[in-house]
């Protein structure tokens, strides 16, 4: 008897016992919808039989052997032939689609088989095999509904919710698919080409009712193992009327009312749940909305919730506004869960705060606003000095004029991130001079703010009125100290940049006598 590989497999059961599992390194799948023979290709001895949907490893006494398939009650005449010591390669998958001939006036079986050698220890005389027979075509119905799938000249009836696997068709040519209901059916057939599928494909069916009202059924098609061809049936809404009075439903904007609404559905009557779809091409899809028109915003009033449906999957943002401030905040994300202050400006550039918490309730968000007295802000800021500080956020790009805010001298103010994933940053600047940045977990002593504050001596006798001349060169006199040092009197300039913070000195005549 020639080498063989085993597999061993160990597992555990609920009470603790340990099952060990000896089997041979060959394993054959059976997806088709009917039993599977398994024969051995040298004496056409069977070996054994497999029930859909279910795998059995191959006797080892016959593991070198190569394999015959047939399916059981089915009128089938030949049998497919399963060469698995063409692949050699560890990882390396053959597929194939083929179909056996049948008894006159019946169809030829068509199916898909997939061998793949599997990691296991190299030695190419050892089989280590996994083989799966494919229908070549399943319907999956994602539908609240049974449907018929005709192909050519055949019929395929597929319950709701359900998978029908068909074994009658070639799926190496175009296949032509019509759907019909008991309310509706296509208008045109869909054609699936296997070479257009490649990672998947979306097709669109349109449908029509008895009153030729209109129903977009879309599927999703999928290569599957051995290269057969998977098609999923499904609508974009059910809408399940459990009110017990009749609902009669339409598509805003257009011309006629939702398809499939019959005597029973007006009647509340109708067992199964609505198929609707919005499948009027004429409809607006597009709502151009100025920002500064209040009545396109959505208004919460006190104690009272809203459900919002938000559609943008690339940008779930909010931006919020309470009555009494001027400036909408910076918008913040509400798909993750978090509790934070949303700050937003007054007319006066103060900020104000609104507390928000966002949780996730069975795959919804609910997002809860709060009064934020309750919760101290993240940030105060206490302006000591004798000269106002003006602060914002850092920002790589520019920003709004109203989130640049001064904090008055002697005074404190409450501050919290106007916007919530920009830099953790706060710029501080005095007047036109260079700013710091600083970054408010780090405590310490930050770098320095420098401001010039230029101060001169004025002769007090020019700036009295009761001495004022008719000569305006001797007029607002001040001390100027030219480049050698020299100290003269000059009339002042106003319009140098010296002069911005002016600290007075008055200064007698009798004293400029002394000088």
């Amino acid at each position: 008897m020639p080498m063989a590989r085993i597999v061993i497999r160990v597992t555990m059961e609920k009470d603790g016992k340990k099952v060990v599992a000896v089997r041979s390194s060959i394993d054959i799948s059976n997806q088709l919808p009917h039993q599977l023979a398994v024969f051995s290709a040298e004496e056409e001895q069977e070996l054994m039989i497999i029930p859909p949907s279910q795998s059995q490893p191959v006797p080892l006494p016959f593991a070198h052997c190569q394999f015959l398939v047939k399916p059981e009650g089915c009128h089938v005449r030949e049998k497919a032939a399963i060469t698995w010591k063409d692949v050699r390669v560890a990882g390396e998958t053959l597929n194939r689609t083929e179909y056996l001939e049948s008894f006159p006036n019946r169809d030829t079986y068509w199916l898909c088989t997939s061998i793949r050698r599997e990691h296991y220890p190299d030695h190419e005389g050892l089989p280590g095999h996994s083989v799966c027979i494919v229908a070549p075509l399943t319907i999956q119905n994602l539908l609240p509904i049974d449907v018929e799938i005709h192909i050519l000249d055949h019929v395929y009836p597929v319950a709701a919710g359900k998978n029908h696997m068909i074994t009658t068709v070639d799926i190496t040519k175009t296949l032509a698919i019509r759907v019909v209901t008991d309310r509706l059916q296509t208008v045109q057939e869909c054609y699936i080409s296997k070479s257009s599928i490649g990672e998947g494909q979306l097709v669109s069916l349109r449908l029509r009712d008895g009153n030729g009202r209109p129903l977009d059924m879309y599927g999703n098609v999928r290569l599957g193992v051995g290269g057969s061809i998977s098609l999923s049936l499904w609508v974009p809404y059910w809408i399940v009327n459990k009110s017990g009075i009749p609902l009669i439903l339409k598509q805003e904007a257009a011309d006629s009312e939702a398809a499939g609404q019959m005597a029973e559905h007006e009647q509340a009557k109708d067992r199964h749940p609505l198929m609707f779809s919005f499948a009027d091409d004429g409809c607006p899809k597009i709502v151009l909305i100025d920002e500064e028109r209040a009545s396109e915003h959505v208004h919460i009033a006190s104690q009272c919730s809203l459900v919002w449906n938000e559609n943008y999957e690339d940008c779930r943002q909010m931006c919020i506004r309470r009555s009494d401030v001027r400036h909408w905040s910076c918008p913040f994300r509400i798909d993750r869960i978090g509790s934070f202050h949303i700050t937003m400006r007054d007319a006066d550039e103060t900020p104000r705060f609104v507390r928000v918490e966002i949780i996730l309730n069975s795959a919804v968000f609910c997002v809860t606003f709060t009064d934020a007295e309750y919760y101290p802000p993240p940030i105060r800021i206490e302006n000591l000095s004798d000269v106002p500080v003006l602060y914002q956020q850092q920002s790589e790009g520019p920003i709004g004029q109203h989130l640049r805010t001064i904090c008055k001298a002697k005074s404190h103010i409450d501050y919290a991130w106007d916007d919530l994933y920009g830099s953790k940053r706060i710029v501080l600047q005095v007047y036109e001079n260079k700013s710091h940045v600083y970054d408010p977990s780090i405590k310490g002593i930050g770098p320095q703010l420098v401001y010039e504050n230029h101060m001169y001596i004025q002769l007090f006798a020019s700036f009295s009125s009761a001495s004022i001349s008719k000569r305006t060169e001797e007029n607002e006199l001040v001390l100027e100290t030219l480049q050698k040092g020299k100290v003269i009197l000059n009339k002042q300039n106003r319009q140098r940049e010296s002069t911005v913070d002016i600290v007075q000195r008055r200064v007698h005549r009798e004293y400029w006598d002394d000088v």
